[in-house]
């Protein structure tokens, strides 16, 4: 488990940033690198190129139609 603390960030900022975890960990487990950018996007680098995304949805989405996201929900 990671613990990350961004004192300087608006609580807002923070609880944008909190909605992208699950996505995150299922990168990380598929051994995908991504990136957090402010503000709060992902950007991943996937097999069909580096994209990047502004909904939590919409690149779990993505990693659905690529085949990585099997057995996975945001939920």
């Amino acid at each position: 488990m990671d613990l990350e603390f961004f004192p300087d960030l608006m609580v807002a900022v923070q609880m944008a940033r909190h909605e992208f975890t699950a996505v995150k960990k299922k990168q990380q487990k598929a051994g995908l690198k991504y990136a957090m950018l402010y503000p709060p996007r992902l950007r991943a680098d996937l097999p069909d190129g580096p994209k990047v995304f502004t909904a939590p949805q919409a690149a779990m989405e993505h990693i659905k139609k690529l085949g990585l996201g099997h057995g996975f929900s945001l939920a």
